[in-house]
């Protein structure tokens, strides 16, 4: 059985794909300013569910993934693309030390980038039994908030008026994210060429 990926942010986007000025026309409440520290929380939210929902991070952010063994093959998926830059791909050896790999090759012609050992190569021995053995840090995301597909934008649009107009009470919070049903569906039809897999 494959292993559960472990993998968690460590530098959060420095903004949001779209602005709170955007938000309010959307919205049709141009000018009113009572709602602007909610309007703000919602847009965070809106595209935390949309990132969960496609697997992919929208503005640069860094993220480390860790595996406890080698995977299958030594091909290690990433959980959260587009990937941007591995900023550092570290194990542990047989001993215990710290090592940092750099003989990988990288795929990033797929949606989902994928790291393996460069050809006529093999992923060196790890320490057995050490939780969180190999460590992956790496930047992705589309870029800034100009470099997100439009289509993206708009979904988080319309997830954002629906936490805003129907949603007030959180009555679907912790609702998984690929229950279609808790949703307006054209935000299906809008992401359904960038999802992945859940996070």
């Amino acid at each position: 059985m494959q292993q559960q990926k472990k993998y968690q942010i460590t530098v959060q986007p420095i903004t949001e794909p779209i602005t709170l000025s955007e938000a309010r026309e959307h919205l049709r409440n141009e000018g009113l300013t009572a709602d602007d520290d909610y309007i703000n929380t919602l847009i965070v939210t809106a595209r935390k569910w949309v990132e969960q929902y496609t697997s992919r991070a929208l503005i640069n952010q860094t993220w480390v993934q860790s595996w406890d063994v080698v995977p299958s093959k030594a091909v290690f998926e990433l959980a959260v693309n587009p990937l941007v830059s591995i900023t550092s791909f570290q194990y542990y050896d047989e001993n215990g030390n710290s090592q940092n790999y750099t003989t990988y090759q990288t795929d990033t012609q797929s949606d989902q980038a994928v790291l393996c050992p460069d050809y006529n190569t093999t992923f060196p021995s790890i320490q057995l039994g050490r939780l969180n053995a190999i460590n992956l840090t790496f930047v992705c995301g589309y870029g800034t908030a100009a470099d997100v597909p439009g289509d993206i934008k708009h979904a988080i649009k319309i997830m954002l008026a629906y936490f805003y107009d129907e949603n007030r009470s959180g009555v679907v919070y912790g609702v998984k994210s690929n229950d279609s049903s808790t949703f307006p569906k054209i935000v299906e039809y809008l992401l359904i060429n960038y999802r992945l897999t859940g996070l």
